[in-house]
């Protein structure tokens, strides 16, 4: 019956970070997508599917794609721009003393290895660090797309509530972004104290 219960919780602790990491992002985006449609398309979209309660299955599901797509373009960004690599190097100097303690290998080795030795003060510190990373970044990635589609519908047509809403979500991602980066400096931390435990 334990085994069970643990095989359970685990099922449900990863359901719990996919939704925490992509439902959420990918429901901010699909917020902003009803915007757009309120202010450009006089609310076309909604109308066409108010009042169908089944399509609340097809909204988590299209807002968790959302979530996916925001993270994978906004991974390839990152990757691309190495913007991520540059705050930690210039702006986060003094409390980042070696960037490679916690972007590299080494990071997944020792978290291996205190998976190994002591799985509840993994999951109690490390994944709930790991967790709360993922999220931030995702929600930083939903918030940079928005700003980005809100700029370009800009150039459409210009709104004021659709500029506000661009400039406040390019300054929510930028906060994210670096709230992510602190929470994973945070994890590394952890990590190398809970090895010489």
């Amino acid at each position: 019956m334990d085994k069970l219960i643990e095989e359970l919780f685990k099922v449900f602790s990863h359901l719990a970070r996919e939704i925490q990491a992509y439902v959420f992002s990918g429901f901010i985006l699909l917020l902003n997508i009803f915007l757009i449609d309120f202010i450009y398309y006089d609310s076309f979209l909604w109308d066409a599917i108010k009042g169908h309660s089944f399509l609340t299955w097809i909204f988590v599901i299209i807002c968790y794609i959302l979530g996916q797509f925001a993270l994978a373009l906004y991974a390839f960004l990152l990757e691309f721009t190495r913007l991520d690599l540059w705050l930690q190097t210039r702006i986060f100097k003094s409390r980042f003393t070696s960037i490679n303690n916690f972007t590299d290998e080494n990071t997944v080795l020792d978290k291996a290895t205190i998976l190994k030795k002591d799985e509840r003060l993994y999951f109690h510190f490390i994944e709930r660090n790991v967790n709360l990373t993922v999220m931030r970044w995702n929600f930083s990635s939903a918030f940079l797309l928005i700003s980005i589609v809100d700029f370009i519908y800009l150039t459409k047509e210009y709104h004021c509530k659709i500029l506000i809403v661009g400039l406040v979500s390019l300054f929510i991602s930028w906060c994210f972004l670096i709230l992510s980066i602190f929470t994973q400096k945070e994890n590394a931390d952890q990590i190398s104290k809970l090895k010489t435990l």
